[in-house]
């Protein structure tokens, strides 16, 4: 769970930022930050291949928390599925609905998604990288899904958002049983600095 004046903080960012509102469920991705013993977020060091972002699924005054990655996992970051480099999804709002990953119920972008790619593959994303809005028709691209395999984040993403449960959990199946009514949904990605 995450403390309710954190939930209450994030609520207000998001609204003032992107006027989202909060009658139905929103996904926020906080980058860089994990909740302590207390549902505070606490910024990190947001080292590469490491389970070490948050997804949260807010709606009035629920806020569940669900450890996880906004970002490739090393396999991916070494070897990039594109040439132009791994895709990292950008700070600001996006919006995913129903669809399938390696043909499982998960989430797939319903809108174009903006971000960066690893360009000059030094596993870092920054202003020297390249800028970019992509397209992702069908069910390929960047999803939200659960994770495959334990340990590091490693293949279990090539730049979607996995959360660290795996498919048949009990966590998983409530995040996506929760959003899958939904025809399309808005995901927040937020930098930890910003809200902590």
């Amino acid at each position: 769970m995450i403390d309710p004046k954190q939930r209450e903080r994030i609520k207000s960012f998001i609204a003032n930022q992107y006027n989202v509102n909060f009658n139905e469920w929103v996904v926020v991705g906080i980058r860089g930050g994990l909740p302590n013993e207390n549902g505070i977020i606490i910024q990190n060091s947001n080292a590469n291949d490491e389970w070490n972002d948050t997804i949260i699924r807010i709606k009035n005054d629920t806020a569940l928390a669900y450890q996880g990655t906004l970002d490739a996992g090393k396999k991916w970051i070494d070897a990039p599925m594109n040439p132009k480099g791994t895709f990292r999804i950008g700070e600001g709002l996006h919006y995913f609905g129903p669809g399938l990953h390696d043909n499982k119920p998960a989430f797939r972008a319903m809108s174009k998604l903006f971000g960066s790619r690893d360009s000059n593959k030094d596993g870092k994303w920054n202003s020297a990288d390249l800028q970019v809005t992509e397209a992702y028709p069908g069910e390929f691209g960047v999803n939200i899904h659960a994770m495959y395999r334990d340990g590091k984040v490693y293949g279990n993403s090539a730049g979607c958002l996995v959360l660290k449960h795996f498919w048949n959990s009990t966590d998983w199946n409530e995040f996506k049983t929760s959003l899958y009514k939904l025809q399309k949904f808005p995901v927040v990605i937020v930098n930890a600095e910003r809200i902590t």
